[in-house]
C-alpha cells in the first residue's frame, strides 16, 4: 500500500469522514481504513462502506443526492 502512495497510519489506510484517501477517487472502508475516532466493529465497517459508496456515487454523478435515505424508507 505504501508503494501505491496511500497515506498510512498504524498499518491502515488513512481516510477522511467520507472514507476518501489521499489519492484522488480512491476510497477505503472497514478494517483497512483508519480515521480519528475509529471504532473497530464490523457494524461500523458496514456503515463506512455505505458512506464510501454514497460519496462515490455523487462523485460519478454530481446531480445525485448525498442523502442515501433510510432502510425503512423502502
Amino acid at each position: 500500500m505504501e508503494q501505491w502512495g496511500l497515506e498510512l497510519r498504524r498499518r491502515r489506510i488513512l481516510v477522511d469522514r467520507t472514507m476518501r484517501t489521499n489519492r484522488q477517487r480512491v476510497f477505503a472502508a472497514g478494517d483497512i481504513a483508519d480515521h480519528d475516532g475509529k471504532v473497530s466493529l464490523i457494524s461500523i465497517g458496514f456503515g463506512e462502506a455505505a458512506l464510501a459508496v454514497n460519496h462515490i456515487a455523487s462523485l460519478l454523478d454530481p446531480a445525485r443526492s448525498l442523502t442515501p435515505g433510510h432502510s425503512s424508507d423502502a
